[in-house]
This record gives C-alpha cells, sequence and structure tokens, in this order.
C-alpha cells in the first residue's frame, strides 16, 4: 500500500486568492487533466493538458471508479503536470484539484418551485431576491430528501452542488430577479448528488496522492454552456456514451443519454477492415488528424460515412424516444466530435426523417467562449475532449475568486446540509 502524503487544508484565504489548480475529468474512454496558473497579472491560464485512454470500458452500473481509471487518471494529471514548466517557466503542482464525478455514478434531480409575492406593484430588490432563491433551494433540497434512496444499502447521499437554474417572474425568464415588478415566481432548479462510497473511493485515492479533492457533477459543465447559449443544445460525444443536454419547454435542463460514442466508428473499422480494436482506433485518430495518405483515407472514409448514417439513427432515435422539440443549432464536443463525418450529421439526420424539427440542425463546435469566462485556454493547446475540463475549470474559478460566489454555493451547501444530506468538501462548510 503506498503511503498517504500530507495534505494542506483548504483555506478560505487560498479560495479567494489566484492560486493554481488541477482539474480531472473521468470519462468513459480516457482520463483528462488540465493544470490551471495564474500568471503575473492574476489571470488564470492552461498550462498543462493531457489524455490517457483506460485499458479497458468501464464497468456499467459501477458506484465507484475503477482502479484502472484511477491509475489513467493518475497518469493524466502526471502529464498535465509535466507539461508545465515549457508553459509557465517552471513546474506547477496543483494542491488542489476539481475532479468531475461521471454522471454514471451521479444523479441529478431536477425542481420546479413556484410562489407569489406579497406586493406584486413593488420592485424586488436585493434582499427579496436572495429569500425567493433560498426559499426555492431548500424546498427543492428537502423534497429531493424525502425522495432520495442512496444506491449503497445505508450509505449516506452526497450533495455535490447545483447543476441548472432558470428564474421566471410572470413567465418571463430573467437572469437577475432584481428591479423588476412581477405577481409571481418560477425557478426551475437541478441538484447532483452521489453516494458516499463513490465520493468516499475517489476522496482516498486523492488523499494519497497528497492533495485536496473539490467534487463537482459532470453534468455541470453543461449548465455552464446553456446559461451562455440558452436556445442551442449541446452534444457530448465521448468514447462509449452520448449525452445529449437541452431545454425543456418549461426551462428546465433536460440530459439524453446515447449508449454509443466514438467507440461505434472504431468497432465498425475493426469490423470491417478485421483489425484489432487497438489498431482500429489508432487508425481511426489518424484519419481525425488527417495523417493518412489518399488512398487509406478514401477507404477508411467510406467506413466511417456509413458508420455516421447509422449512428445518427440513434442520435435521432433517442430524440424522439423523449418527444422533445431540439433547438435548431446544436454545439458540439467531446472526443468524437473531431471526426470529420460530424460535418455530415445534418443531412444524415434529414434522412431519418426525425419528427421534432422546425429545421434540420445547424452544428457549431464548442469555441472557448463557450466554456469559460474566468480562464484562458492557452498556453496549452485543448482538443474537444478538454471540453469538460475547461468548462470545470471556469466553474471552480467563478465560485472560489469572488467573495458572492464563494458565499452563495456555501450557503447552498449549508441547506442541502439542513435537508439531511452531506456535503463533499469541508471549503463548503466554512
Amino acid at each position: 500500500m503506498k503511503p498517504v502524503k500530507a495534505r494542506l487544508p483548504l483555506s478560505a484565504t487560498a479560495l479567494l486568492e489566484p492560486q493554481p489548480f488541477g482539474v480531472l475529468d473521468l470519462g468513459t474512454g480516457y482520463a483528462k487533466a488540465l493544470v490551471i496558473h495564474a500568471g503575473p497579472t492574476g489571470s488564470l491560464h492552461v498550462v498543462g493538458a493531457s489524455q490517457v485512454p483506460y485499458p479497458g470500458r468501464p464497468r456499467e452500473g459501477a458506484l465507484t471508479a475503477s482502479a484502472a481509471q484511477l491509475d489513467a487518471a493518475a497518469e493524466a494529471r502526471e502529464r498535465a503536470v509535466e507539461r508545465s514548466p515549457a508553459l509557465a517557466g517552471r513546474r506547477v503542482s496543483p494542491q488542489v484539484w476539481v475532479v468531475a464525478v461521471p454522471n454514471h455514478l451521479s444523479r441529478t434531480k431536477s425542481f420546479v418551485q413556484e410562489s407569489y409575492r406579497p406586493v406584486p406593484t413593488s420592485a424586488v430588490d436585493s434582499a427579496e431576491a436572495g429569500a425567493l432563491f433560498s426559499t426555492a433551494t431548500a424546498a427543492c433540497l428537502e423534497s429531493a430528501a424525502q425522495t432520495a434512496s442512496a444506491p449503497a444499502g445505508n450509505s449516506p447521499t452526497i450533495w455535490l452542488g447545483p447543476v441548472w437554474s432558470a428564474l421566471f417572474l410572470d413567465e418571463r425568464e430573467v437572469t437577475s430577479l432584481e428591479g423588476f415588478r412581477a405577481t409571481t415566481f418560477r425557478a426551475h432548479l437541478s441538484h447532483a448528488f452521489a453516494s458516499a462510497e463513490t465520493v468516499a473511493g475517489l476522496r482516498h485515492w486523492l488523499d494519497g496522492l497528497g492533495v485536496n479533492a473539490v467534487f463537482l457533477p459532470e453534468a455541470s459543465w453543461a449548465g455552464e454552456v446553456l446559461r451562455r447559449r440558452r436556445s442551442c443544445m449541446l452534444l457530448d460525444s465521448g468514447t462509449y456514451r452520448t449525452d445529449l443536454y437541452l431545454r425543456d419547454q418549461q426551462g428546465g435542463l433536460l440530459r439524453l443519454d446515447l449508449l454509443s460514442g466514438g467507440h461505434y466508428f472504431s468497432r465498425c473499422l475493426s469490423l470491417a477492415g478485421g483489425l484489432a480494436p487497438v489498431r482500429a482506433e489508432r487508425l481511426k485518430l489518424s484519419y481525425a488528424g488527417g495523417r493518412l495518405r489518399p488512398r487509406g483515407r478514401a477507404k477508411v472514409e467510406a467506413v466511417m460515412q456509413r458508420a455516421m448514417s447509422e449512428w445518427s439513427g440513434r442520435v435521432a432515435s433517442t430524440i424522439r424516444s423523449a418527444g422533445v422539440e431540439v433547438p435548431g443549432t446544436w454545439l458540439t464536443g467531446g472526443g468524437a466530435s473531431s471526426l470529420p463525418e460530424f460535418s455530415l450529421l445534418p443531412g444524415t439526420l434529414a434522412d431519418a426523417s426525425m419528427a421534432g424539427f422546425r429545421r434540420f440542425p445547424v452544428l457549431q463546435p464548442l469555441a472557448a467562449a463557450d466554456l469559460s469566462e474566468s480562464v484562458v485556454p492557452g498556453p496549452e493547446r485543448l482538443r474537444p475532449i478538454h471540453s469538460v475540463c475547461l468548462s470545470l475549470a471556469n466553474r471552480w474559478a467563478g465560485m472560489t475568486r469572488h467573495r458572492t460566489g464563494l458565499a452563495d454555493i456555501r450557503h447552498q451547501a449549508s441547506l442541502a446540509i439542513k435537508a439531511g444530506f452531506e456535503v463533499s468538501g469541508d471549503w463548503l462548510k466554512s
């Protein structure tokens, strides 16, 4: 057994100072890592990035990350740190690491809270705005506590944090409640939870590395993106899973899950060419990177276009079964979105004759402005596979570098504790 290294406390002072931190994303096929460093002016920059594949497919239904996933995450973390001397001028080894708890290891609950204002003719001031949101959050968390059932027997349930919020005054959506006159207030809120066994396994592993663990739900990255681009749908295509995030007709956040991703294209190459799975994966990556000769590229392209036609049918079926109307603009992210065939997705969806479209979608790759406001995506070169990491880095910076953001997340944590949940870190209890 490896010795447990000394771990420094995560103090409130350190949270408000521009300290370096890292982000880990345990995806379905790869572990990804980013190292974030504060420059001389205090701005945050990405000075290390890496991705390490798992040796096999993660088990479905598992409550904790597997040893193979954790080994890959440790290697990704070390590789990202080793990149920092060339980009930051010195080795940056953060003591704080933000870990994205995967969707399959957590669960998200959505709620709607409605109330009437006692004096609708007066404008909402800051005190009333805080009270309205706090009351809605408390009611939602208490409702979640009544229906929560931990998957690991009597293991307590951990509150991971908010994922989504949409606020309405008299059916008008607003980004801030202050200054408006209205009779009714409605809030659509989503919060994420995990079993104590899930969090304990990840925390024990990070304690062994001598770093502070901060846990955020994976789904919160989609909430961050759609907060800026609310009229879009987000398509995150990973190795074995594709998540589609969009707003429902009432304003809540909806996630559709498709158990198929980039590995499907590798499998088609493997079957068509009689290749070993590892070789087929490498061939797919070479094709996506434009490193194949023309003759070989033409053969691979024919296989990939057939695979895209079949895969898009699965996407259409998933959306059709949900019975929702999808937006006209789709933001694409995840490693599989780097395949050239993704540009053919609108046409193949048209062939699928999918109901529920006002028009067939326009695809837009996720840009840095969609993912981050506080973290500059450079000097390190980032790929679509790092979308979740960059968005969560921005979320962590927004929560901890400003006193208002820190006070807000801690207030929500206190409401979660009152509702009977445990929280995932001591820094939330301060």
